[in-house]
């Protein structure tokens, strides 16, 4: 068993959004209507969801992508994302705003569409998109900031049970997740580890921060189901890298533990009642309470 701490990526690691501009949405099929920096929604929503898939992946490390520069648009930091069956879409790193932004796609590999939106000044974020990008900063708060990323750590985790998954979280948070799990039957049982180190705070400290409730909080927003159904305990041990167990040091990090979780074989996101029925979740995808 081990007591050393595990590594995180550093605090001071370049943070940055990504986001949709209205354009983007549009050409992705999607309502007006829907979060630009909702990615996970607009994958769900769109017919074209896979490129959100590839621009999350490709951008995950870095904001300048992996791509080259698109000609004829008037600027050499505007970047291709090449997706499969010709799918192209136009990225560009604000660096001022430490925004990735999706300008554009295209379906049919038509460079000409990023080409005559530049000419009327129309690739680029508008003002309108600036305005939502601050409005949505201005009112930013616990859940919505860190609910995305945990839902997506949790989803990891998930997919590679016993591997610890470990963010830095808008230099905020240091996160940790691990899904330990059994198939019985037709049943997958899961327990759930969720622990949390929080770097010295700055004014950036969101509203709504639930002090000591932070772990629960996380585990709550990552499982979308609240603490009544995911009989939380606090555990002594954490899962490590080496399949092992590491005592959690409670003088630098809050930890919790969600117990036993029931899912079908079959729906295995969902969680199931004691009378083996599923139940609907509780917090969304963005980290708000549904009901």
């Amino acid at each position: 068993m081990s007591d050393s701490p595990p590594e995180f990526p550093p605090f001071e690691e370049a943070a940055f959004e990504s986001r949709l501009t209205a354009w983007a949405l549009e050409d992705l099929g999607c309502s007006a209507r829907l979060a630009r920096s909702n990615l996970e929604g607009v994958a769900a929503a769109s017919p074209y969801g896979w490129i959100i898939g590839l621009f999350r992946k490709k951008y995950a490390e870095s904001a300048y992508g992996t791509g080259i520069p698109i000609a004829n648009v008037g600027r050499p930091d505007i970047i291709a994302l090449h997706g499969p069956e010709h799918g192209r879409a136009a990225t560009w790193y604000d660096a001022e705003n430490e925004v990735c932004w999706f300008l554009g796609f295209t379906p049919e590999h038509d460079y000409k569409r990023f080409e005559k939106r530049a000419s009327r000044g129309e690739l680029l974020p508008s003002e309108d998109d600036y305005s939502v990008l601050l409005i949505e900063r201005d009112t930013a708060n616990f859940d919505s900031l860190f609910g995305p990323a945990v839902a997506e750590m949790f989803k990891e985790a998930v997919s590679t049970p016993t591997v610890p998954i470990r963010r830095t979280v808008d230099a905020l948070l240091q996160i940790e997740i691990t899904v330990l799990e059994v198939e019985i039957d037709d049943r997958i049982l899961r327990e759930v580890f969720l622990s949390v180190r929080v770097p010295p705070l700055s004014e950036r400290r969101p509203v709504g921060w639930p002090s000591k409730d932070i772990p629960k909080r996380l585990m709550e927003l990552a499982t979308r189901y609240t603490r009544s159904r995911l009989s939380l305990r606090d555990p002594d041990e954490m899962p490590d890298s080496t399949g092992g167990f590491r005592t959690v040091n409670w003088q630098y990090e809050l930890a919790t533990q969600a117990c036993s979780l029931e899912y079908s074989i079959d729906t295995p996101e969902s969680l199931l009642d004691d009378d083996g029925h599923e139940v609907d979740p509780d917090v969304d995808h963005r980290g708000q309470l549904t009901g």
